[in-house]
């Protein structure tokens, strides 16, 4: 069995967590296996930057996450570890260095209060000003079904990660285009096995095993189904996974409709969005 993140090794999806007062290092991470995302397809993707790294859009992009109301960014609660100051809402973006895309500045940021004593990887960012313009991604809720009934019908998750395996010792490649790939939804048993035995039933979904799969820094970005209505939901948020990321075992996701979840959400969240 490959080295797995959620071993005392651990190495999560996107920017390690972190202590004191900013990044040690950037987060490399691309879809693995997927292919451009049209534009304007996922609207509501955003990318999370850090001002530290003093690069470009490409490379001072963190974190993947999603925009689930005006002033309100969800994302993945082992991506944080950063200040308001230092982090920084990229909007409007396919292309993370197209000068067209718009920063929004974070007055604050809130943590699943769980994490990490449980697995409740999520985090909202309070954004200063409302976004104009971009729709909001309906997100899944307690009591709502999150997955379709059609076990066979595919999950998609969307990021700037990593395309190829980081871990294979050879120079990470890291393309400014937005990925997307569908991925297969994994039962909880045969994902609660791969992970020996610390997979939670409630608050964990897992999807993908093998290639296409999310990798190094797709952290925060969402997993994807499609409404009845043909509106995107989504139903997780990208946490965990296995070393090397071309591994056939599967990605964890957040459970966005796990009880826990959905009331910190509803904390923040204002409502009727």
């Amino acid at each position: 069995m490959p080295l797995l993140r959620n071993s005392p090794m651990v190495l999560l999806f996107g920017a390690l967590v972190l202590a004191g007062s900013g990044p040690a290092a950037a987060a490399l991470p691309r879809i693995i296996g997927g292919t451009d995302a049209p534009a304007g397809t996922y609207p509501f993707m955003v990318s999370l930057q850090v001002r530290d790294l003093g690069g470009s859009g490409r490379e001072n992009h963190w974190c993947g996450g999603t925009l689930v109301a005006p002033t309100w960014v969800l994302t993945a609660a082992h991506c944080m570890g950063l200040t308001p100051a230092q982090v920084v809402v990229r909007t409007g973006v396919v292309e993370l260095d197209d000068p067209a895309a718009v920063d929004h500045e974070v007055v604050a940021i809130h943590v699943h209060p769980e994490f990490p004593a449980v697995p409740s990887d999520v985090a909202l960012l309070e954004l200063a000003r409302p976004v104009q313009g971009i729709p909001p991604v309906g997100v899944a809720a307690e009591g709502e079904p999150d997955l379709p009934a059609d076990a066979n019908v595919p999950l998609l998750s969307a990021g700037w990660g990593l395309y190829k395996d980081r871990y294979e010792g050879e120079p990470v490649p890291r393309p400014s285009r937005l990925q997307h790939a569908v991925l297969g939804y994994v039962p909880f048993g045969r994902c609660n096995e791969a992970y020996d035995g610390t997979v939670d039933a409630q608050r964990d979904l897992c999807a993908g095993a093998g290639t296409p799969t999310t990798c190094s820094g797709d952290s925060g970005g969402p997993l994807l189904r499609r409404r009845q209505d043909g509106r995107w939901l989504q139903v997780g948020v990208t946490s965990r996974g296995p070393l090397p990321c071309s591994s056939i075992e599967p990605t964890v996701f957040t459970r966005l409709a796990a009880p826990s979840v959905t009331a910190f959400l509803r904390q923040w969240l204002p409502r009727g969005d």
